[in-house]
């Protein structure tokens, strides 16, 4: 990972993963199904590729995208399938005949994933401005959602996104390990939300109180899982736990990571706001 080149003093970096995990948890905070259906890294990979593709070939540089292309590309035929078929079954994209040979079929995004992601590239995107990582414009996570054009040309230049996540996440740093397991993600934005919470956390020796059965009923997933990651995270000195008190402590290894991660992360979602604005009608349409 790349974060020094991106930079970011440390006021501003905790500033935007307070802002980060006070704003994307919340999405799938009581949001059962959608965690059972993204809650997967290789899920969310998925249909984030599918709509890169979808507004690559909406703006004219690719070819729409394909279930077989997907798999493809992303690897685990059967499980994509039906991945894909469970996301068409929930509404998220419809199979479209493509002219000429009806026997061939698109996978077109329906606006529940269009959105969806939009609003959480948004977020990620507001997070990028308060860590101050090379955005070329102000206010573009408002603009993402308010201006279609603008809207699929960012989304198609994710594709890169996807791929340089995919390649990370199979390395071996705290953030990760953590996304390896379902909703991984969400339990260690949890931990990062509760850690840089002031009203939570004793400053002195920085433990905080986290209540496990209450986010796995929040997303839908067992009480047992998420003891098993945290067990897991302990082991790996990701962080410490007092069972006594029912207090955790995140140690610097994840710290560090989380933050190298999220500076990275933000510093790709500038590369490719600063693609999207080289359209030559950009400067209309803002």
């Amino acid at each position: 990972m790349e974060a020094g080149r991106f930079g970011s003093n440390e006021a501003a970096y905790e500033a935007a993963i307070r802002h980060c995990a006070g704003s994307i948890l919340p999405m799938h905070l009581g949001e059962k199904l959608v965690n059972k259906i993204f809650g997967r890294s290789i899920q969310s990979h998925a249909a984030g590729l599918l709509a890169a593709m979808h507004c690559e070939a909406q703006i004219g540089i690719g070819d729409p995208p394909t279930l077989a292309v997907l798999q493809q590309k992303i690897g685990s035929p059967r499980t994509l399938a039906s991945f894909f078929a469970l996301l068409k079954l929930a509404g998220y994209i419809r199979a479209v005949p493509v002219e000429g040979d009806r026997r061939q079929k698109v996978l077109e995004p329906t606006h529940l994933l269009l959105d969806g992601l939009k609003t959480w590239l948004a977020h990620h995107l507001r997070c990028a401005e308060i860590a101050a990582v090379g955005l070329p414009a102000p206010g573009l996570a408002d603009r993402l959602l308010s201006n279609a054009d603008y809207g699929v040309r960012y989304v198609a230049g994710t594709r890169m996104l996807v791929a340089r996540t995919r390649e990370e996440m199979a390395r071996d740093h705290a953030w990760a390990w953590f996304d390896r397991y379902d909703c991984g993600d969400r339990i260690a934005l949890a931990l990062a939300r509760s850690h840089y919470d002031p009203v939570a956390r004793d400053a002195r020796e920085d433990w905080f109180p986290f209540e496990a059965r209450s986010l796995a009923s929040a997303l839908g997933i067992s009480h047992s899982h998420i003891r098993n990651v945290l067990n897991g995270a302990e082991a790996r000195g990701y962080l410490s736990q007092d069972r006594g008190r029912g207090r955790l402590r995140l140690e610097q290894p994840f710290l560090d990571d989380m933050r190298t991660w999220h500076l990275t992360f933000w510093g790709w979602l500038a590369e490719v706001a600063h693609g999207a604005e080289q359209d030559p009608e950009a400067e209309g349409s803002r």
